[in-house]
């Protein structure tokens, strides 16, 4: 049985392909709401969508190009409905667009059922996370993302692998080697509930990396990934105040500082330039711009290396 969603910008359009997927045994729903149907798709409790065609000139279409990407990210079934005398010419124009998935009205059912069918056996055998696309994606992302399979790094992006400061060599070690979720009670109940397939998605925070630096993983798991398989992404990282030295800022002549102030301080201290401050500490450039005017302003300095010195006086 499959979870239907049929969009069309017509309020009261009724097609008959509806009746038909219901009587397959499907689940179908209706919307005009096009913010809604994005909810619906993102949701993750969709499997097939039929978009109703009109005109060139249809928002519908832009909906469909917006939707793609999603849907194929979520293995959603799509579908383009057209009618039969479409001109040729303008139906190669929607082929080489990427609406290989048509419906044409009046229908013919049979090929409806058949063509339906074609897709789900084409996505049995097929495994997007060894794609191409999903490759690229990870690459070009901007967090720090990887893709874990059978607990080794199947892929990840140079900034996930730069916060764990992963070396190739270590890529073939057991990545339950190299982080340590099970860090405390909570994370421990979590990643049992994960692996159980309880969730799709849990949190887990302060796990430890090295004795001076902590992050929040986020893990995730899409309904129909298989359970050895998730992404792990980076959310948050911290270090840990008393090892890096961060005592000798926490005397009371400095207590007005914040305690990432005080990290972007022992940083810029340590010599690091701004931009490797705010990769280190999963900032922006401009953030650890603003702690440091904010650090100038409290210690009354002109720059950085003068506010060291005072609070090294």
């Amino acid at each position: 049985m499959l979870s239907c969603l049929y969009i069309s910008s017509a309020e009261h359009d009724r097609e008959e392909i509806l009746s038909f997927l219901i009587q397959l045994g499907n689940e179908v729903e209706y919307t005009s709401d096009l913010f809604g149907a994005f909810e619906k798709i993102d949701s993750g409790s969709v499997d097939l969508v039929i978009v109703k065609f009109f005109s060139e000139k249809n928002p519908i279409l832009d909906l469909f190009f917006a939707l793609k990407s999603r849907m194929s990210l979520r293995g959603v079934y799509y579908f383009l409905l057209v009618p039969r005398e479409i001109r040729k010419d303008q139906l190669m124009v929607y082929l080489e667009m990427g609406f290989d998935n048509l419906f044409f009205y009046p229908y013919n059912f049979e090929s409806i059922q058949a063509k339906i069918q074609n897709l789900i056996n084409r996505k049995k055998n097929y495994d997007w996370f060894e794609s191409e696309d999903f490759h690229q994606w990870i690459k070009s992302s901007h967090r720090p993302v990887a893709f874990i399979r059978k607990n080794l790094i199947s892929f990840a992006n140079e900034i996930f692998l730069e916060h764990l400061a992963i070396s190739n060599g270590k890529l073939s070690h057991p990545f339950s080697e190299l982080v340590n979720f099970s860090s405390n009670e909570a994370n421990e109940i979590e990643i049992s509930r994960f692996f159980k397939n309880l969730t799709q998605s849990v949190l887990l925070r302060h796990v430890p990396l090295s004795s001076i630096k902590t992050v929040d993983f986020l893990l995730y798991r899409g309904r129909n990934s298989p359970n050895h398989s998730y992404l792990a992404e980076v959310v948050c990282q911290r270090f840990n105040e008393f090892e890096m030295g961060f005592e000798k800022y926490l005397n009371s002549s400095l207590k007005e500082f914040t305690a990432r102030e005080k990290e972007v301080l022992l940083l810029s201290e340590k010599g690091l330039p701004m931009k490797e401050i705010a990769d280190k500490l999963s900032l922006s450039a401009r953030t650890v711009e603003r702690h440091r005017a904010n650090i100038l302003k409290k210690t009354n300095s002109s720059n950085i290396l003068e506010a060291i010195s005072k609070v090294n006086r």
